[in-house]
């Protein structure tokens, strides 16, 4: 994808500083659109490909699917891209042109998705305050989403802007769920993973505190691995923090399990690794949630962290008294995988490129 961009980008500025030369921003606009939508069209995308037309047989039928919408110097630019074997990359044109045409004319395209659609006066407001903020002339567009439990979603040129409301969204209350969750997970390895092994693994105190350290070692990698991996994965995003939640509580139920202690320690290191992993794409997707409340925002989700540090040492032995330590433990393996499965219905933000 950012290939395609890369290449499109060339195009769509001669198509645009030919527009500008013209002054002919808005026909371009509407004419780049349209041959856009032509070439993404299953059929238009297979006889584009065919190596049996040639290329003025493909620009003369895109031309003539668009008819007299296209002018003489859009038609030609259809030609040019024909004999490069660009067609298809129209759409890439497109939003880079109109990137272009925005930066010219001081205006950016907003996209505001709501829980309900916005009525007339709060359109104008809230265009008004996006307006104070960028410093641009405002082109709005709102789309509602039911499941948002409030407050909005704003996307300027593409990309996220803050919200002026509340962090109320669904994305919200789940992210600070996860968060509780994913804490109480990680406090039993900070106050009992030590006494674990003396205690229950029969280590020594040298043994013990070896062993002890390796979750955090493991760590020192993991925390920011993590992170890069939110930031730069194809495709959908949630796949790192539920993987590596999902991951934890998969070798704290191996951990618990085994009969072999030096084992046990290991898989353990490994699940306070990758519950730690985490941290990043909680904070990131947190901050975008929250947008201009991140602060507030952040301070909730932490307030959630501390309640599942403070549940976490206080029942993990109470647990363990009462229905031993391998079940005390796959309950919060169990904890993790519900962490884990939160994310499914939280939405993170794509990262700007």
């Amino acid at each position: 994808m950012a290939e395609r961009a890369t290449i499109a980008r060339p195009y769509a500025k001669a198509a645009f500083e030919y527009a500008r030369d013209a002054r002919a921003f808005a026909e371009w606009s509407r004419g780049l659109q349209l041959a856009a939508e032509i070439v993404a069209d299953p059929r238009v995308t297979a006889l584009v490909k065919n190596p049996e037309l040639t290329v003025d047989k493909i620009a003369d039928f895109v031309n003539g699917v668009a008819g007299d919408k296209l002018n003489a110097g859009m038609q030609n630019f259809v030609r040019v891209l024909a004999a490069n074997r660009r067609l298809l990359l129209l759409p890439e044109i497109a939003a880079h042109y109109e990137v272009f045409r925005a930066q010219v004319e001081n205006t950016v395209e907003v996209e505001v998705i709501s829980a309900v659609k916005l009525d007339a006066a709060q359109s104008e407001k809230l265009a008004a305050a996006i307006n104070t903020r960028l410093k641009r002339r405002v082109n709005m567009h709102n789309t509602v989403d039911p499941t948002l439990l409030g407050g909005a979603v704003i996307r300027a040129g593409g990309r996220p802007a803050a919200p002026p409301g509340r962090p109320q969204s669904r994305d919200f209350m789940l992210l600070t769920l996860s968060y509780s969750l994913q804490s109480y997970v990680g406090y039993i390895f900070v106050f009992w993973f030590y006494l674990y092994l003396v205690d229950v693994r029969r280590f020594d105190l040298l043994r013990g505190a070896l062993f002890g350290s390796l979750p955090w070692l493991l760590s020192i990698v993991s925390i920011p691995l993590g992170g890069w991996l939110f930031d730069r994965i194809p495709g959908d995003r949630r796949a790192v923090p539920i993987a590596g939640l999902a991951g934890s509580g998969a070798f704290i139920a191996l951990g618990a399990h085994t009969q072999h202690a030096y084992l046990a320690a290991i898989c353990m290191a490994f699940a306070t690794a990758l519950v730690l992993s985490v941290e990043g794409p909680f904070w990131a997707t947190m901050t975008a949630v929250a947008g201009t409340r991140s602060g507030a925002g952040g301070g909730v989700m932490n307030m959630g962290g501390n309640l599942g540090g403070v549940i976490s040492p206080a029942l993990t032995p109470v647990l363990a008294a009462s229905i031993g330590w391998e079940a005390a433990l796959m309950v919060s393996a169990a904890l993790a995988a519900v962490a884990a499965l939160l994310w499914c219905w939280i939405r993170p933000p794509a990262p700007e490129r």
